[in-house]
C-alpha cells in the first residue's frame, strides 16, 4: 500500500517543482485523506492518500521517520527526470506539513 503512496507523493512534489512552486502545503482532510496547494493551485480531498501514510511516507523520504516533533529534513531524490530537493516541516502527526523547495540553494 505504502508504494501507491510514495509514489504520488514523489508526483505532486514533481510537478510542484516543475511548476516552480516554492512551498507546498500539505494537510489532513476530513476522512483519513490528503489535500495540498502550491502557488494557488488547491487539490480536492483526496482520500486515497491517506493521512497518516503520507506523513510517515514524507518522513521516510527525508530521512526523519523515528525522529521526535517537530520533525524537519530533507528530501533529496532523483524522480521522473527530476531532482527533488524539498525542506520538509513537520510540527505534528495531525497538523499541516510544510516542504519549501530547495531548487539550486546549498544543503
Amino acid at each position: 500500500m505504502a508504494a501507491h503512496i510514495k509514489r504520488g507523493l514523489l508526483s505532486i512534489l514533481a510537478h510542484a517543482q516543475r511548476d516552480g512552486a516554492t512551498e507546498l502545503v500539505m494537510a489532513p482532510a476530513g476522512g483519513g485523506g490528503t489535500v495540498y496547494r502550491y502557488l494557488g493551485r488547491n487539490s480536492p480531498p483526496t482520500p486515497m492518500l491517506d493521512w497518516a501514510v503520507v506523513v510517515s511516507e514524507l518522513a521516510g523520504l527525508a530521512g526523519i521517520r523515528d525522529a521526535p516533533y517537530p520533525k524537519e529534513g530533507i528530501i533529496y531524490v532523483a524522480y521522473s527526470g527530476v531532482r527533488l530537493r524539498w525542506q520538509l516541516k513537520m510540527t505534528s502527526q495531525d497538523k499541516q506539513c510544510v516542504l519549501h523547495n530547495l531548487g539550486g540553494k546549498t544543503v
